[in-house]
């Protein structure tokens, strides 16, 4: 699909959306990949966050050991896939100055530069935001964010947990979403003082006005929006993203997490569900709704309406 911006070659289009897990952002990705002349580079700061050199350690030394043991363990793996992702690179190099300086390089023959990432990965750490991006954000309701995401992180915990009790190693500090304002405050503070924010189920119930809207106050400008809201099931559209070799592996593969099964799976927006009331939700997953809830209800508010 063609796409066009108005700027040359040498300058394209740059766009961070920032986020946290089980928002819908992988899905968003994939149907951004269908957008002409676009380079798509996907969760470098949550590599460095939980991988890189830099990535945040596991107090519990018994942890730490075995994370290190794991992610040795999935390098061959990871390396064989590197022939059917050509521009993924080694988690190992994975540095949050590294991660700046490859988001603000020249991207030749590219008309627009989409990089999506999670808040909480850069909370503490925004000297290491690049240059040139317009910021853009992606939020959807805490009863659908926590109680997939207890699931997900279930997958590769074995043992019984509590979702708020995580170490910041496996689960941010603050739950993710006051990460995220905190995000959003800062950019208002620093040169952007209108977010761009999507709500996820607005995304997914009016997903043409959402994206006309969210693409035009962006600066890129779509032949046809109609266009983008259909695509292939499959993970042939990675092959040109940016992304981690080693992340990509455990978000594809179902036995280590699975992150992105129903993303690669996905063709279209579908329609959201009936929202999960409280009494579906355990204890610990309602100790972190009710910690982000008002830090959603500040962003739900500045929200791109359909």
């Amino acid at each position: 699909m063609s796409m066009s911006n108005g700027t040359s070659h040498k300058n394209p289009v740059r766009v961070l959306l920032w986020s946290l897990p089980r928002s819908l952002s992988t899905v968003l990705l994939k149907c951004l990949s269908q957008l002409g002349e676009t380079q798509i580079i996907n969760e470098p700061y949550i590599t460095a966050y939980h991988m890189g050199p830099d990535r945040v350690q596991s107090t519990d030394q018994k942890k730490a050991k075995q994370s290190a043991e794991n992610l040795a363990m999935f390098l061959e793996a990871a390396r064989k896939m590197e022939a059917a992702l050509p521009k993924s690179f080694d988690h190992r190099k994975c540095t949050y100055n590294w991660v700046k300086t490859e988001l603000e390089a020249e991207y030749s023959n590219t008309k627009l530069v989409f990089c999506k990432d999670m808040a909480y990965s850069v909370h503490d750490k925004y000297n290491s935001i690049p240059d040139g991006y317009r910021h853009t954000f992606l939020i959807r309701h805490p009863h659908r964010v926590f109680l997939s995401w207890k699931k997900m992180l279930g997958k590769m915990i074995p043992q019984k947990f509590n979702l708020h009790e995580l170490p910041a190693s496996d689960f941010p500090a603050k739950y993710g979403f006051e990460e995220l304002y905190d995000l959003v405050e800062y950019m208002r503070n620093n040169g952007e003082p209108d977010p761009i924010i999507i709500d996820a189920d607005d995304l997914q119930n009016q997903p043409g006005s959402i994206l006309s809207q969210y693409l035009q106050d962006v600066g890129v400008t779509s032949d046809n929006i109609e266009d983008l809201l259909q695509w292939e099931p499959g993970t042939a559209v990675v092959t040109n993203w940016k992304a981690s070799r080693m992340f990509m592996l455990g978000n594809m593969t179902k036995d280590h997490g699975g992150f992105y099964e129903a993303a690669m799976k996905s063709t279209k927006f579908n329609p959201t569900g009936d929202l999960p009331t409280r009494d579906e939700l355990s204890d610990d997953i309602l100790k972190c709704v009710d910690h982000s809830m008002p830090f959603y209800e500040k962003l739900h508010a500045m929200r791109i309406k359909p």
